[in-house]
């Protein structure tokens, strides 16, 4: 099989790996990698579990006052309710992962809103920016692979709205 495209020719080795597939591999290598950088050194059942929890529930309240931020936003700013209600189910099922039992409503608005629709995004944006390394924190301090796991796709997702939000516009 020979593939081509700008600047590169060749040929894939008969039951190799192609230049997709080695990239692939890669990729999924250094996530698992990141992963496992994510998790600590195997402390005592008892000890585990009490983390788990304790780091279930700091996530699950941050998770539960960005959702009211979004609600607080969406009810001040109806305009921008179709750019922010995607992100904010994303903050709904993060809140449901952390399986602590907390509801994940968010019709109920806390807080004042900013000013001007621009500046609640700023402030949307600068509390995912937040968010995100606190995840990444969570994760480095989990002694659950599993949930070291869950926290790195909540950061990841979490640093994915910081731009999705500069796209909407007020």
């Amino acid at each position: 099989m020979t593939w081509t495209g700008p600047g590169v020719q060749g040929r894939a080795h008969a039951g190799g790996l192609g230049r997709r597939g080695f990239l692939a591999g890669a990729a999924a290598l250094a996530g698992s990698m990141a992963l496992a950088a994510c998790s600590s050194a195997s402390p005592t059942s008892a000890d585990a579990d009490a983390d788990a929890i304790a780091v279930r529930a700091q996530v699950a309240d941050a998770e539960a006052a960005l959702i009211a931020q979004y609600a607080t936003t969406v009810a001040a700013f109806p305009e921008l309710a179709a750019g922010l209600q995607p992100i904010l189910r994303e903050h709904q099922a993060h809140l449901a992962a952390m399986g602590t039992g907390l509801a994940t409503d968010a019709s109920t608005p806390v807080g004042q809103p900013p000013a001007t629709a621009a500046q609640a995004l700023i402030a949307l944006a600068d509390a995912e920016r937040t968010a995100a390394q606190q995840r990444r924190e969570a994760c480095v301090a989990a002694s659950d692979g599993e949930l070291a796991r869950i926290l790195a796709l909540i950061a990841a997702s979490e640093a994915a709205h910081v731009p999705a939000l500069g796209e909407i516009r007020a």
